[in-house]
């Protein structure tokens, strides 16, 4: 099926089956308006994912050919990919639950059955999208907060210093009034 790019492996490859592969590209296809979404569903995920650039990235869980757990956690360690949200899809075949707690431990933003209807879906990535931008204006924020009192804290040291240096100065002047006084 078309929609989303994805990352392509060596010849040969494996993908994931029909129907989980179509679940991946639904949800990449449902939100290629307005944000960059990668579908992965093969090998050579992070060499596309770095290319691509992506606002989000929708990955199987576990295919024959894939493991999102440990994409997950390459996609962490990534200095360009770090920030970007992860959404796992969940094959119905049963449950996965440790799986899917793997997953949000190698850094997983959630995981979805991929039957989820499709405007839960979007929803679901509005939040997300939403969360990681605020974080990432805070965080500029934050950064901008603590120049401006490393500006201040250096401004005040030379305040401090300089009152230091006008109370020897008093000191001084105080004693040279002293003892001119003493010489009438």
């Amino acid at each position: 099926g078309g929609g989303g790019r994805r990352a392509r492996g060596g010849v040969g490859e494996r993908r994931l089956p029909l129907r989980k592969r179509r679940a991946v590209d639904r949800h990449t296809r449902m939100h290629r308006v307005g944000h960059r979404v990668l579908g992965i569903e093969s090998t050579g995920a992070l060499e596309s994912a770095r290319a691509g650039r992506p606002d989000l990235i929708v990955a199987p869980l576990s295919s024959p050919d894939f493991d999102g757990v440990a994409f997950c956690a390459e996609v962490r360690r990534d200095s360009l990919l770090s920030a970007v949200p992860i959404v796992l899809v969940v094959g119905g075949e049963g449950r996965e639950s440790a799986g899917i707690l793997r997953a949000f431990d190698a850094g997983a933003d959630d995981c979805l059955e991929f039957t989820i209807e499709p405007e839960v879906l979007a929803a679901k990535v509005r939040s997300l999208l939403q969360r990681r931008m605020n974080e990432g204006h805070l965080a500029a924020r934050n950064q901008a907060l603590e120049a401006r009192v490393a500006l201040l804290e250096t401004e005040l040291h030379a305040v401090h210093k300089n009152a230091n240096q006008i109370e020897a100065i008093g000191r001084l002047a105080g004693g040279v009034a002293h003892n001119f006084n003493n010489l009438l």
